[in-house]
């Protein structure tokens, strides 16, 4: 739909990528830098809390439909929800099952409300 009105996708779909990539590897190298060596794994840790904010964020994993601020909206509520986690001495395990409760929660919700309309 978008290469009839006139907008070059190949173009866009390449550049798309290199953005990604060039951020990715931005990320990488301050993420190398923070912890001080690098492994293969070393963001494996931050997957989940990616998901879990976007989720919260109100994109819906189903369609893709969301917004930036409620992404970042959704980052803060994961930085905070880390937060409270931790000062309560919870261990790794019982943060990541909260995540998962968060993304359950947040999809069934975008399902719902995507079923309303």
């Amino acid at each position: 739909m978008a290469k009839y009105s006139g907008i070059k996708v190949n173009r866009t779909i390449i550049l798309a990528y290199a953005i990604s990539g060039m951020t990715a590897g931005l990320a990488g190298a301050l993420l190398a830098g923070k912890i001080g060596s690098c492994y293969l794994a070393m963001g494996d840790t931050y997957q989940f809390q990616s998901i879990a904010a976007v989720a919260i964020g109100g994109t819906s994993m189903l369609g893709g439909k969301g917004n930036y601020l409620g992404t970042v909206a959704g980052a803060l509520t994961i930085t905070i929800l880390l937060g409270i986690l931790v000062a309560l001495n919870l261990p790794y395990g019982v943060q990541t099952m909260a995540y998962g409760l968060i993304v359950l929660v947040s999809v069934v919700i975008s399902v719902t409300r995507s079923q309303k309309l």
